[in-house]
């Protein structure tokens, strides 16, 4: 017995040997120190390296929440990016014929939903209804679009530190907007809320929203005042994010949060010197002890559905 368990440890020695010693042998010429750690996968990481090391500061936001393993903007993808690491969650605020705030990023709900028509045209009881899950995945059958107030809710209820982006991605009434603010109020102060537009940023300031962000599509829209965040975004334009962009706003202050593939790498936006990133379905971005544990997408990726993911 004793014989053939020492035959199984050579042949492992034999086998595992080659990789520490290729790992530990510089090339020819180089300086770097020879380490005995083994070879480890190219997609995940193993330890920290100059490579795959994020700054300390660096944001992870998962937009529309954790996209990659549940149905976008819905309370399981939201509790998927807390338990991922993020350190933030963005998801788009519409409201419904009836007046209502719901997280949902289309003008229908057709896409994500079993349902059909325009949010404006259904009202919340309507919308709730419907199924926001199966077309994802069996596993989220029967899961429902959420109101705003309960997203922030079930956000604050299980993290103390993740930071929201709401994008607000129509024109609130001042009672909307008032509801809207209150609503975030159970963050504590980490609420922004993201808009298109000045005007709707001015609903928002009435409504006294302390913490406002713009979503920059236009090389012009970077000399705009009154913003905390920046959020650029083109799926055309490859050079609306510059270094010199990045940190003419950084020095005023203002976050930057690229997303990642419009048109932005992961790696282009910590070197540009961003504050951090949005990272979409199938970037699969996220921060494990500080180390990034597996970002892959260079270009954007259609969603699920075949619709390419925007802001």
């Amino acid at each position: 017995m004793l014989g053939i368990m020492w035959g199984f440890v050579k042949s492992m020695i034999v086998i595992t040997l080659p990789a520490v010693v290729l790992s530990a042998v510089p090339a020819a010429g180089s300086s770097v120190v020879p380490s005995a750690i083994p070879a480890v996968s190219t997609t995940i990481p193993a330890a920290p390296t100059a490579a795959n090391a994020l700054p300390q500061s660096f944001l992870m936001v998962g937009h529309r929440g954790n996209t990659d393993e549940a149905p976008e903007s819905t309370l399981p993808a939201f509790t998927k990016a807390i338990a991922r690491g993020d350190d933030g969650i963005e998801f788009d605020v519409r409201w419904t014929s009836d007046g209502h705030a719901i997280v949902m990023h289309d003008d229908t709900v057709d896409r994500t939903t079993n349902g059909h028509g325009f949010v404006t045209d259904l009202t919340e009881r309507q919308i709730e209804s419907l199924d926001a899950g199966s077309w994802f995945s069996p596993l989220y059958v029967g899961i429902a679009v959420p109101t705003a107030a309960r997203a922030l809710q079930a956000i604050a209820q299980r993290s103390s530190t993740v930071q929201v982006f709401v994008h607000v991605k129509v024109m609130p009434t001042a009672k909307q907007a008032a509801a809207l603010v209150r609503a975030a109020s159970v963050l504590g102060g980490r609420a922004t809320f993201m808009v298109e537009h000045d005007d709707v940023a001015a609903v928002l300031r009435s409504a006294r929203a302390t913490s406002l962000g713009l979503m920059v599509h236009r090389p012009v829209q970077w000399n705009a005042t009154g913003y905390q965040v920046f959020v650029p975004y083109s799926a055309v334009n490859p050079t609306l994010v510059t270094p010199q962009r990045i940190a003419a706003a950084r020095a005023r202050g203002i976050v930057v949060l690229p997303v990642i593939g419009y048109p932005m790498t992961l790696a282009r936006a910590i070197a540009a010197g961003a504050s951090g990133v949005y990272t979409d379905a199938d970037n699969n971005c996220a921060r494990t002890a500080g180390v990034l544990a597996a970002c892959h997408a260079v270009e954007p990726a259609p969603d699920r559905r075949g619709i390419a993911l925007g802001g």
